[in-house]
């Protein structure tokens, strides 16, 4: 009587898990599209201030703007958040013990970071120093922005590791671990990685997850 309640609950989950990894596999290699939409919200704001660092802003080319970088800012939170949510989808389908539960854990301060990184933008805003890279607001928004793309980093290197060892995505699990790896020690020394360098993680994890043929229980 157990095994034929065993074998019926093993037939009901494998739908439902397979479910649960087409979604987190849309979602991660869809995320993307937001750091696209942001960098885009970017580019065609500064292109309208005569400047090429955001930090050599004076009052008057900020007023001028203004509505593009209301929009640009709260774009990258929602992109930060996106590659979040599809990274914490996978992570409920791998079940790997610690790896995802530390995994959890710095998504929940990138998604904390990237909020405060918002708004910090948007209270620069009021700035009254010569230069945006004087304002105090401004300067502390940078680190919460590298502090978001760090513990992303983190997270993807987390469940790249889970995903290898519950043979899920054993190599791509792994390669995205390692590159990763390499990259976080890199950017942690020279803070010269751009933060949307962070998708091609997630595409590769959402690329790996849909062309998976047999989506088995983690």
């Amino acid at each position: 009587m157990n095994v034929i309640a065993q074998v019926k609950t093993s037939s009901d989950e494998r739908p439902r898990d397979a479910v649960r990894v087409r979604r987190a596999g849309w979602l991660l290699a869809l995320s993307p599209v937001l750091f696209v939409a942001w960098v885009a919200a970017v580019v065609a704001t500064m292109s309208g201030s005569g400047v090429s660092q955001a930090a050599d802003l004076t009052r008057d080319q900020l007023d001028a703007i203004r509505l593009g970088w209301l929009v640009a800012w709260p774009l990258y939170g929602v992109a930060v958040i996106g590659g979040a949510a599809g990274l914490a989808a996978l992570n409920r389908y791998l079940r790997a013990g610690r790896l995802t539960v530390a995994s959890r854990a710095a998504l929940g301060l990138a998604v904390a970071a990237v909020v405060v990184c918002a708004v910090l933008h948007e209270v620069a805003l009021g700035f009254t120093e010569p230069r945006l890279g004087d304002n105090g607001a401004y300067n502390v928004s940078l680190v919460f922005s590298y502090l978001a793309v760090w513990a992303m980093t983190l997270a993807v290197i987390l469940t790249g590791l889970a995903a290898r060892s519950t043979g899920v995505l054993r190599r791509t699990g792994l390669v995205v671990a390692v590159c990763a790896a390499v990259l976080l020690v890199l950017d942690l020394v020279t803070r010269a990685l751009p933060p949307w360098f962070v998708a091609f993680y997630l595409l590769a994890f959402g690329i790996g997850l849909l062309r998976r043929p047999v989506l088995s229980g983690a």
